[in-house]
């Protein structure tokens, strides 16, 4: 990530707001404190146990973050073959992520309406 900061002024600030943004619920708090206790990865794994990413090379926002940040800002320094992987990774990610919200969101509703 050092040599890629190198190559755009945007960069840290990109991945430094990602870093600090806060939770609407806990806007006092430290998006490091608030910030991850709502984070998808940590609800889906006791609500949607078979839905992972571990076929992914993209496993997180944070790498997610700086592989964009990669294709808007150093694409010129990148190869053809490079931002084509980079891209397909980007696309898996965002599926599975849109897809585990949805299965998210179902799993709630069935908790939801499952009487006590």
């Amino acid at each position: 990530m050092l040599q890629i900061r190198a190559h755009s002024p945007y960069l840290p600030r990109i991945v430094d707001a990602e870093m600090h943004l806060s939770h609407p619920a806990f806007p006092h708090q430290p998006s490091h404190t608030s910030s991850a206790a709502f984070s998808l990865k940590y609800v889906l794994t006791p609500l949607v146990p078979e839905l992972t990413y571990d076929d992914l090379v993209i496993v997180d926002g944070l790498v997610a973050s700086v592989e964009i940040a990669r294709l808007l800002f150093v694409a010129q320094k990148i190869s053809t073959e490079e931002r084509d992987r980079v891209r397909q990774d980007l696309l898996k990610y965002c599926e599975r992520d849109t897809w585990a919200m949805v299965k998210v969101l179902e799993r709630l509703r069935e908790l939801a309406s499952t009487p006590t």
